[in-house]
């Protein structure tokens, strides 16, 4: 009972988890942008659905350390 025939929703959650992958850079640039204009990280959190810890891993990434 595991294959798509079986479940249609298996191949809906695998086609979103790639509209999911395929938008992350878009959302990364966006975090990147904001935090650059002076956007809470708190803000930043709210807004994105990412966990504070995603958002200081990406801005991290991005050379942007914590501010203080």
């Amino acid at each position: 009972m595991s294959g798509d025939a079986e479940f249609p929703e298996r191949r809906a959650v695998r086609e979103a988890a790639e509209a999911l992958r395929a938008a992350a850079p878009r959302l990364h640039d966006a975090v990147i942008a904001a935090a650059r204009a002076g956007v809470r990280q708190a803000d930043i959190v709210l807004d994105s659905g990412y966990s504070r810890e995603q958002v200081r891993r990406i801005l991290r990434e991005a050379g942007i350390g914590p501010s203080r």
